[in-house]
């Protein structure tokens, strides 16, 4: 079995604030970042693990704070990716003469915004 580690966040408490004023507790409580409920272990081997924790430690941050913000990037510019449109430059080309010069709309179009037939009778 390959050798592997698991990495777990851990909870720490934090040092208690001193007294605020009443305006001073309203403002921090609306600029607090949502609490952190979940949870998520992994496991990767040795390698990855002392690879994480050494890059974690170059930026000055904690493996599981590095863990989770490039995680976070990473999910999100992938679901950003697979959200766009791709187009070829011939395809790019199409679509704006399709934009610029319309085809005029065919039967079945004409009859959906007429109302004289249902969405499914139309296509």
């Amino acid at each position: 079995m390959a050798n592997t580690s698991s990495v777990r966040s851990r909870t720490h408490k934090k040092p208690t604030a001193p007294k605020q004023s009443a305006v001073a507790r309203a403002k921090s409580v609306q600029a607090a970042p949502a609490t952190k409920a979940e949870r998520s272990d992994i496991r990767l081997t040795a390698d990855t693990k002392m690879l994480i924790q050494q890059a974690a430690g170059l930026l000055g941050t904690t493996v599981t704070a590095f863990v989770v913000n490039h995680s976070y990037e990473a999910a999100k510019r992938v679901i950003s990716e697979h959200n766009a449109i791709m187009l070829t430059a011939t395809g790019q080309r199409d679509l704006l003469e399709l934009l610029r010069n319309p085809p005029l709309p065919n039967e079945a179009l004409l009859a959906l915004l007429n109302g004289s037939e249902s969405k499914s009778e139309a296509f």
